[in-house]
């Protein structure tokens, strides 16, 4: 009655190639889940011109407000045009 020094050799090879296989699944997952988290750089600039003509449309209406605000002001409606001196 003594230890079967194949059976051993075989559970620790199956062990070793088990090891293998889930650590390789687990590194391929998370280089996987780096990539999916770094914008490619078609998004950056996608995400650049959405911002940057945002941010132009916010002007514009802001300029729109402030000269009707002015045509308000000065009785006019708006749709009639400023008169030089």
């Amino acid at each position: 009655m003594g230890i079967d020094p194949g059976g051993v050799i075989g559970w620790l090879f199956s062990m070793v190639v088990l090891f293998l296989a889930i650590y390789g699944a687990i590194r391929l997952a998370l280089k996987h889940d780096r990539q999916s988290r770094i914008p490619s750089p078609r998004e950056v600039e996608d995400r650049q011109l959405r911002e940057r003509v945002a941010a132009e449309r916010a002007r514009h209406k802001r300029e729109a407000e402030q000269r009707a605000a002015r045509g308000h002001d000065d009785g006019l409606d708006g749709s009639a045009a400023h008169s030089t001196r």
